[in-house]
């Protein structure tokens, strides 16, 4: 692969870091944490009435 000048690497990054926060964007409810097996998961969280829908 071809080394990228630092233009070229910025522009990407740039717009991979626009994309990221364009999928970030589009979620519903609250963003938490739970730990599942001992490792952390992201989820997002979302309350229906009484219940907590994740």
């Amino acid at each position: 692969m071809a080394e990228l000048r630092s233009v070229a690497r910025s522009a990407y990054n740039d717009l991979l870091r626009l994309l990221h926060d364009d999928q970030v964007a589009n979620l519903r409810g609250t963003v938490r944490q739970k730990e599942v097996g001992g490792k952390i998961h992201w989820y997002t969280a979302e309350r229906i009435g009484q219940n907590l829908k994740w």
